[in-house]
């Protein structure tokens, strides 16, 4: 088994992260979700599609990096669940 290197690592690491809201809304949208997700003041929010009826549509993280695509793609699961 081939080890990899400390460089691979972090590429591969910082493509699951990703660096802006267009980044996620790209990832959602190949997996077909009607909503968006948009920037507030100190946390994200989805709009659009069925957003508006949904009990709660913010998740509260300081910066978009802090959550892998798969995890904003939970929480957009999650979100729209509890209309």
């Amino acid at each position: 088994m081939k080890l990899k290197s400390l460089h691979q690592i972090i590429i591969e690491n910082n493509k699951k992260y990703p660096s802006s809201v267009s980044d996620v809304n790209k990832f959602l949208k190949s997996k077909n979700v009607k909503e968006k997700l948009a920037k507030g003041r100190g946390y994200y929010y989805f709009t659009g599609g069925d957003a508006s009826s949904w009990y709660q549509s913010g998740v509260y993280v300081y910066s978009i990096g802090e959550l892998t695509y798969e995890q904003w793609y939970d929480e957009w699961e999650n979100l729209s669940k509890n209309k």
